[in-house]
């Protein structure tokens, strides 16, 4: 935990330049080395000019950053284990293995820093299918189904990762509780990965641990809603946009930016590395064994603030599963005229009354068109109803979108969801 946190701190200022305010020499291997074993100010830049250069005599002091890192996520760390990929030699993919496919190596930063800090397309697309899309667990396994959620238009995907337990003893998971977009990876049908971001950071959640007993599934059910460039610019910044034509596909807290519509491979993975695993102890308590300091932080308003030191007894409990899980490539379909619903009919109706116009949560029985759809972030489902009313429509079909762990079956009201939705659509319709 100590080495994300530090982590976001990095990612918010690699742009700058080291504290001697000289830019170093991309063409000087000896000399990047010696800057990475004598300097920590300049030396995760330095480990990101060997990586470009691709030189294999960084290799043993690249091993010896992996080293040092060995237990805990650090910056250094995730920049070596690029580093390495790019050199690509037989040493180095050994030396990649041995991290990367390791129980304590956290993917979810790997994969943000691979974007982030600009390594080439064609080797990170190389570095995550490789090392971080492998299972490295026995006792679970996973799978994924994708497919639209009718009632809400063809721009909304339901998405749900079961995950089962294959052993023969009960195996403690920790469960999702936010952040489901980052369960899945989305690559083009000739294997480039594309980038995800997060448009919020959401506030930390005690840990909820479920006990799968043998052959038991946990359900993950969570939604994702396909938009346009136009649609997501008050959530994106510009930067993010490279085309025109480039879509989201926005999971709340996570947006996959897609620059290239079309047919897309999605895998989903679940991991727990084993220093999350001690964090997440630390939230939930413990009985005293095992006395672990950690750095912990309260997230406000998309930056890390009031860090401090904890210490904290927890117990470590051999059924708690660590572990990396894979489930198999689905092929879904991203294309642009999916992120583009369209009405049923032309015809342009009189406003009415919102309390005229009914609240539904899923289809109706009786036959109906659809004059028009809406999604947005923030809106309640009563102000979705008044949107409905402008334009005329007897009733309105909303869905919530956010995430689940549980099966929750309440057909006539609005689904009581494992936590706050976090985005709303519409479907506007009329009665035949």
């Amino acid at each position: 935990m100590k080495g994300l946190i530090w982590l976001y701190v990095v990612l918010s200022c690699l742009s700058q330049q080291g504290s001697n305010g000289t830019e170093l020499d991309k063409s000087n291997v000896e000399e990047l080395i010696r800057l990475v074993e004598s300097s920590r100010e300049a030396r995760l830049k330095a480990i990101l000019r060997l990586r470009d250069i691709g030189d294999e005599r960084a290799i043993p002091v690249l091993s010896r950053v992996l080293d040092k890192s060995r237990g805990y996520n650090s910056a250094w760390r995730f920049a070596a284990v690029q580093a390495l990929c790019c050199i690509g030699t037989d040493t180095a993919h050994e030396l990649l293995k041995e991290n990367v496919l390791s129980l304590d190596y956290a993917l979810d930063a790997s994969v943000q820093c691979a974007f982030e800090w600009g390594m080439n397309a064609a080797k990170r697309d190389q570095f995550i299918a490789r090392y971080h899309l492998q299972n490295i667990s026995t006792n679970l396994s996973m799978s994924l189904k994708v497919e639209p959620l009718k009632k809400a238009g063809r721009s909304v995907f339901a998405f749900e990762v079961a995950v089962c337990n294959t052993s023969d003893r009960p195996v403690k998971v920790l469960r999702p509780e936010d952040h489901f977009g980052k369960l899945v990876l989305l690559a083009t049908m000739d294997g480039h990965f594309v980038e995800r971001v997060e448009a919020r950071h959401s506030a930390w959640h005690k840990p909820v641990w479920r006990e799968l007993k043998p052959g038991r599934i946990l359900r993950i059910r969570f939604q994702g809603l396909l938009q346009r460039r136009a649609d997501l610019s008050g959530v994106l910044p510009r930067s993010r946009y490279r085309s025109p034509g480039t879509l989201g596909l926005d999971f709340g807290e996570t947006i996959h930016i897609i620059d290239l519509p079309g047919k897309m491979l999605v895998q989903g993975y679940f991991f727990l590395a084993g220093e999350s695993r001690y964090t997440a102890l630390m939230w939930a308590g413990g009985k005293p064994r095992k006395k672990l300091a950690f750095e912990s932080a309260t997230a406000s308003a998309g930056r890390f603030l009031n860090i401090v030191e904890l210490t904290h007894v927890v117990e470590e409990d051999p059924d708690m599963w660590v572990g990396r899980i894979v489930s198999r490539p689905v092929v879904i379909d991203l294309s642009s005229e999916r992120a583009n619903d369209r009405p049923d009919v032309t015809e342009r109706f009189a406003p009415r009354d919102p309390q005229e116009v009914e609240l539904l949560w899923d289809k109706p029985q009786e036959d109906y068109v659809v004059i028009g759809h809406f999604h947005s972030r923030g809106d309640s489902p009563k102000s979705i109803r008044k949107r409905a009313a402008r334009i005329g429509a007897d009733a309105v079909i909303v869905t919530p979108l956010a995430g689940e762990s549980v099966k929750v079956d309440t057909p006539s009201r609005m689904p009581q969801l494992s936590r706050p939705y976090s985005r709303i659509v519409g479907e506007a319709i009329r009665y035949k």
